[in-house]
């Protein structure tokens, strides 16, 4: 009988009593190739889309190796190893530049039949060698156990990876696009973690989510988030200062909260802090508010229970404390209105006028054709009242101390004086008097009787300022009017509606037609009169 070679290393296995002479080098070519079995080889790969590595009989054969390093290549390339009835471990060296996928049998199409062995990876296969149903399988694939260390040099991967030590990564690249994994990159030395296509999450140890990116890029917590400190109590809790940098600069606002439970923001982190927010939602600014609009936080005005104020650090009358507005922006605005540290306002001009040597307070000035300075108007649909000038601290009752001063450029042309005078061109007083205007006409009554029952007397009144006008006025008393012509007197408030004070006026007007009526009178005495002695002359 002939020597085999059916054993999986095919070695050669001599018949009894054969290969006289030659059975002692036989035998030692046989320890050889076991020897070899152990050891390292290689095999050069075409550049091919396939190729095979067939286990020569009983003789040297680099393939027999347990290490087989395969080099060259140029593709990607399907290897058979052959024959596919030795049961075998290879450890496959993929040193080409491409994917090496090894087979053993006729059945590539079923899945788990071949192993992949990336370029530049090693792996540690196994062929069963069934025949044409022989399948290659990865040894390690699913290893568990523990290690007490583990070096890798290239990438890993791993479906289930458990470390009760740290895990040191050797700097290399980062894994391929689309591909998880866990890089250390040499290029700039720092640790990647790569999420696949779908994004990654991170989850407890009942596998709810914590943290998750998605595959564009957006980060979601669903807990609470802590920045220097390990006990969050909200979305976002943050312990120390927080930088806001500019994208084209290195200026940044700093926020941080003060020990006086302040908010407080700084720019560059230098002088004093430009915004200060205290506990009550009061807030205070270094510098100027520029704004399009001014709310407070229950909407769009400031009505009832709701206001808007400034102060000057609790300190009064301080000179450079004021509120000024101005319209445009800051390299061109103009000044409109200024509220000072006195609480005087000007409008539309940045100091006090003087009117007649007295410097007024309020000031409202412009320049625009065709317009009132000013104008008040009372819609109420109720009992409607106009403006009040009240002197609360002080009673003048003078001809100066005016309640209103007019004048134009070149003279005074009304006041009101304190006493209650009207100082005026008189002559330009215009009565409306049209017979348009006018009902029920009739012819008035004898005022001449009326007139001379009416006394005309000297007096002073009560509170007259009897320093600055010791003068009596020439008048009468409006009892004495209404006595013989009530209708020439009312009774009126020359209090307020709190407390009121009622007192009679005449007339003034309707007195003085009464005067004329009395002239018209007396003038037709005076013309009978005087045609009786024409009449008695002639005669």
């Amino acid at each position: 009988m002939a020597d085999t070679f059916s054993n999986d290393l095919r070695l050669r296995l001599q018949e009894s009593g054969s290969n006289a002479g030659t059975w002692g080098d036989l035998l030692n070519g046989t320890i050889t190739n076991i020897a070899s079995a152990l050891g390292q080889g290689s095999e050069a790969i075409p550049n091919a889309s396939t190729h095979t590595i067939t286990l020569a009989d009983g003789v040297a054969d680099e393939a027999r190796s347990l290490y087989l390093k395969c080099t060259g290549g140029g593709q990607a390339c399907t290897v058979t190893l052959g024959p596919n009835t030795i049961s075998k471990v290879w450890i496959i060296d993929n040193e080409t530049a491409h994917t090496l996928t090894f087979k053993q049998g006729n059945n590539s199409s079923q899945s788990g039949t071949e192993v992949a062995i990336g370029a530049g990876a090693v792996k540690v296969i196994v062929t069963n060698g069934a025949g044409v149903n022989s399948v290659v399988t990865d040894a390690l694939f699913g290893l568990e156990g523990a290690l007490s260390s583990l070096a890798v040099s290239g990438a890993v991967t791993a479906t289930g990876l458990t470390s009760s030590g740290p895990i040191n990564l050797t700097a290399g690249a980062l894994a391929a696009a689309g591909n998880a994994g866990l890089s250390h990159r040499s290029a700039d030395n720092k640790v990647y973690l790569q999420s696949g296509t779908g994004g990654f999450n991170i989850l407890d140890d009942q596998q709810n989510t914590h943290f998750s990116i998605d595959s564009a890029g957006v980060s979601t917590f669903n807990n609470n988030v802590g920045i220097g400190t390990s006990a969050p109590s909200n979305k976002l809790d943050i312990k120390g200062t927080v930088g806001f940098e500019a994208t084209n600069s290195t200026n940044k606002w700093l926020a941080y909260h003060y020990t006086d439970n302040t908010l407080r923001f700084n720019h560059n982190g230098a002088g004093a802090d430009e915004l200060v927010i205290d506990s009550s939602g009061n807030v205070g600014v270094v510098g100027k508010i520029n704004c399009n609009g001014l709310h407070n936080s229950l909407g769009s005005d400031f009505g009832s229970q709701q206001s808007f104020w400034a102060e000057s650090n609790g300190q009064t009358n301080q000179a450079g404390f004021q509120i000024n507005w101005y319209t445009g922006g800051n390299n061109s605005r103009t000044f409109k209105m200024k509220l000072d540290n006195l609480g005087n306002l000007l409008v539309n001009t940045t100091s006090n006028i003087n009117f007649s040597g007295v410097v007024a307070s309020h000031n409202f000035s412009h320049t625009t054709n065709n317009r009132w300075v000013s104008g008040f108007r009372n819609a109420t649909t109720g009992s409607a009242w106009g403006i009040a000038i009240n002197y609360s601290a002080a009673s003048p009752n003078s001809t100066s101390n005016n309640f209103l001063f007019l004048t134009d450029s070149s003279a005074l042309r009304c006041s009101v004086m304190s006493n209650g005078g009207v100082q005026n061109y008189q002559a330009n007083d215009l009565n409306l008097s049209d017979r348009r205007e006018k009902t029920n006409f009739l012819p008035a009554k004898s005022y001449l009787n009326v007139i001379c029952a009416i006394p005309v007397q000297t007096f002073n009144y009560i509170d007259q300022n009897m320093e600055e006008d010791p003068s009596v006025t020439l008048g009468v008393v409006a009892q004495d009017v209404q006595t013989v012509a009530p209708e020439l007197v009312t009774e009126s408030n020359w209090g307020t509606h709190e407390d009121p004070k009622m007192r009679l006026s005449i007339y003034q007007t309707d007195f003085q037609y009464a005067l004329m009526k009395s002239i018209q009178e007396q003038q037709a005495t005076i013309e009978a009169l005087t045609q009786r002695i024409e009449t008695l002359e002639n005669n």
